[in-house]
């Protein structure tokens, strides 16, 4: 199913998409001392990235617009091909992840503290998560827990090229299944 995914994502693209080294470099924890000061650049260094990742987010000026033939195509692919009940082209926003398609669920976004998505853009390939009942950072999850249910997830970060922007940022959204 991944390699379906990144094939349906990249006719989602304007580019390729390109893949993130997520190294971890706190370079220690505590705090208190030398690592305090890494923990604060850390998360300054994340601020940053966020923004930026914001506003070329916000360069596509594709927020809360109508639906589009194109992306309804691809979510239409990636349920079929997949044999999935639910398959969406997700873009995190701020406080929120708001489906430019969908198939197969009635919800336009969900805040983003509950997406999965908001995870999946910052993974470097496909995040798959086999049960999410028995994942921790989803097992206590509204989307888990409630309507509609997710157990299984898939999503390919989506980082088209925007000029202006740099590519190595986390992605803006995610298609997904």
């Amino acid at each position: 199913q991944g390699a379906v995914l990144r094939r349906i994502c990249g006719l989602a693209v304007d580019g390729p998409v390109t893949m993130k080294d997520r190294a971890n470099k706190t370079g220690g924890s505590g705090n208190h001392g030398p690592a305090a000061g890494i923990a604060a650049r850390d998360m300054a260094r994340a601020a940053a990235t966020e923004a930026a990742r914001q506003a070329k987010l916000d360069s596509f000026h594709i927020l809360d617009t109508p639906p589009e033939q194109d992306f309804d195509t691809i979510t239409w692919l990636a349920q079929s091909l997949l044999g999935c009940p639910v398959a969406v082209v997700s873009l995190v926003d701020r406080d929120r992840q708001w489906f430019k398609s969908r198939q197969g669920i009635d919800l336009a976004g969900t805040p983003r503290s509950d997406a999965f998505c908001a995870h999946a853009i910052h993974d470097e390939d496909v995040m798959v998560v086999e049960d999410a009942t028995r994942d921790p950072r989803f097992a206590d999850n509204p989307l888990v827990t409630g309507e509609p249910g997710v157990r299984f997830y898939a999503g390919v970060p989506l980082r088209p090229a925007s000029a202006g922007h740099d590519d190595d940022l986390p992605a803006i959204g995610a298609l997904c299944v």
